[in-house]
């Protein structure tokens, strides 16, 4: 913020700020990097979306500071059940999380929620000014934001996905119904059992063709429209890997893009199956 744009740029390879100080003077070598705004349209990005990294108090800052993602979080939280909501908002409120800002989520049952509601809510800040997405990819949970982006569903369907998964992360005695003889069902039983239930939740939902190029982590490839709009796409998500190296190979076929990842982290940007010459960033 604060700095207009100049038409003329330089930039250098430095050591330190002296190295830096001669390369600028000299303005000669390999290392000084010299040239002009032409007026051409900004490259395409793609907006990346990780599955994990969760930790208290993320993006608090930002909800303090930025209006557009305090209503857009609080917006995502509306669609939860009070409790839920309220376990969500515990996780990320700098001032009720301070002692244990920093601390991971990842094994809480609002993790899923919390990471979705961010992530929505950096990308409602990042379209107000003006990065849109030229192309979308969620690794795990993160692709429920990335297909809400890409108008698969809304956000208060995706919300409703997050905090349906989140079951899937309780331990196997919360909540377990036990069977006629009183016996309570093993770990992966009760696992199969949610995931069942995953599936028929999904059933009852409604997608839509994506508008912006969402990329499938079954294929890796670019999704398509029966396959973005099938129930059992989306019911079978919690239960499969994230094709990440073949999802950011799709990426790199936008010409001249750029790499954001939206999330708590940089947990698909570091990864050792990110392709070479990937030009990143990270909120």
């Amino acid at each position: 913020e604060g700095r207009r744009p100049m038409a003329h740029r330089r930039a250098v390879v430095a050591a330190d700020a002296a190295d830096a100080a001669r390369a600028l003077q000299s303005g000669e070598g390999d290392r000084v990097i010299t040239g002009a705004v032409t007026g051409a349209p900004a490259p395409p990005v793609a907006w990346m979306f990780p599955g994990g990294g969760q930790y208290v108090a993320m993006g608090a800052g930002l909800y303090a500071s930025e209006p557009v993602y305090r209503q857009a979080f609080d917006d995502a939280l509306s669609s939860l059940d009070q409790d839920l909501a309220s376990d969500v908002r515990r996780c990320v409120d700098q001032g009720a999380a301070v002692s244990k800002a920093g601390k991971r989520l990842d094994h809480m049952p609002s993790a899923v929620p919390a990471l979705v509601a961010v992530q929505y809510a950096v990308g409602r800040l990042l379209l107000t000014w003006g990065i849109t997405p030229a192309g979308t990819m969620g690794e795990g949970p993160g692709e429920y934001a990335a297909a809400c982006f890409a108008g698969v569903f809304d956000i208060r369907q995706a919300m409703a996905l997050a905090a349906f998964e989140s079951r899937l992360l309780e331990p196997p005695d919360a909540g377990v119904v036990r069977d006629a003889p009183g016996s309570t069902p093993s770990h992966p039983e009760t696992i199969g059992i949610r995931a069942h239930e995953f599936e028929r939740f999904c059933g009852t939902m409604t997608f839509k063709a994506p508008t912006v190029p969402l990329v499938s982590n079954v294929t890796g490839g670019w999704s398509t429209e029966a396959e973005a709009t099938d129930p059992k796409y989306w019911g079978r998500s919690p239960q499969r890997r994230t094709r990440v190296a073949d999802g950011l190979r799709t990426l790199l076929t936008l010409p001249d893009g750029m790499f954001l990842e939206i999330g708590p982290g940089t947990g698909v940007l570091t990864t050792r199956l990110a392709p070479r010459g990937m030009r990143r960033a990270t909120w």
